[in-house]
């Protein structure tokens, strides 16, 4: 075997020792709940300053709240919790997914007020998440799984007399899209996703290079073998993106056009992407998971227009 053909073996040897270490590497500090190798990154992320003294205030006035304590098992085994405020003049009810390494209370403290108005809210903790069991974060593989269960509670719960909307930021938005082509309670009439990626394999490779300067592929195979190893999950399961072109419910997309963390051409392939009814609503200027609190004018218009829509009130009135 001549020796060039050596070297260029030894070289691939070489690449794929080095991309199965980072691939573990980046499962590791991506996913594993008590790590965040965004989280220098998304501190930055323009534009967030300017509201926290308002998201303060905001977050103490859900926390201060009634709210009913929840648990239910997931399908794997792990203890799930929620806070369930009971609206008894409620119109509609609503489940709300929080982002990564977000909660329900700093996630949802802006939009909190607004909701309380006229719907019950079921304000989750993800897997792995505040009260709630798990490892491993799984970008919706498993999240979605999850809400799927929360939705079948929260329909007993209204005794299947209220319309349940499935409403996420983040990541809590792409894993209520990928609930689109499951089967859900009849109640369930629609779905709101607020900054969602189209993909884990996606946003993935998007970071790992926009970020880190490193290649998604093959990053992306590598992470994908520990997370199926590790994790126990697919990340190629993570894809709002394909269950949106089997959607059997109606969808409201809203993005932040100075979104710099998820970009905003995720929610336009998303949109692009779904085959039933469907709004993409654009907040201008707002950053990640910000659009509530930058337009919430513009941006509970949009809800409330959605709701009537789904609800048959033609004039979106409440």
């Amino acid at each position: 075997m001549p020796i060039w053909l050596w070297i260029l073996i030894g070289i691939a040897a070489i690449a794929v020792i080095v991309f199965f270490i980072m691939g573990y590497k980046f499962f590791k500090l991506s996913l594993d709940k008590n790590s965040n190798v965004f989280e220098s990154s998304e501190s930055d992320n323009s534009g967030w300053s300017q509201y926290e003294p308002q998201h303060s205030k905001e977050t103490a006035w859900l926390k201060a709240q009634s709210f009913d304590e929840v648990d239910i098992l997931a399908g794997d085994g792990l203890k799930l919790h929620a806070h369930y405020h009971k609206n008894p003049k409620a119109k509609r009810a609503v489940i709300c997914a929080h982002g990564y390494h977000g909660t329900w209370s700093d996630d949802f403290a802006s939009a909190a007020p607004w909701l309380f108005q006229d719907c019950s809210v079921l304000l989750i903790d993800q897997r792995c998440c505040g009260q709630s069991e798990g490892q491993y974060y799984t970008f919706g593989a498993m999240e979605s799984e999850d809400v799927i269960l929360w939705a079948s509670w929260l329909d007993k719960m209204t005794a299947h007399h209220l319309p349940i909307y499935l409403y996420g930021i983040s990541l809590g938005a792409s894993t209520v899209l990928i609930c689109s082509d499951h089967t859900l309670p009849s109640s369930v009439k629609g779905i709101i996703g607020d900054c969602g990626y189209t993909s884990m394999e996606d946003i993935f490779s998007s970071l790992a290079w926009r970020w880190f300067h490193i290649p998604g592929y093959p990053l992306v195979w590598f992470v994908a073998f520990w997370c199926r190893v590790k994790g126990h999950f697919s990340l190629y399961k993570a894809n709002a993106g394909k269950a949106l072109k089997h959607s059997q419910l109606p969808v409201l997309l809203i993005h932040g056009t100075g979104d710099d963390f998820v970009l905003p051409k995720n929610s336009q392939q998303n949109y692009d992407a779904c085959t039933s009814k469907k709004e993409l609503v654009w907040i201008k200027d707002a950053s990640h998971a910000a659009a509530h609190i930058k337009d919430p004018k513009s941006y509970e218009a949009a809800a409330e227009k959605f709701f009537a829509a789904c609800e048959g009130n033609a004039d979106g009135s409440r």
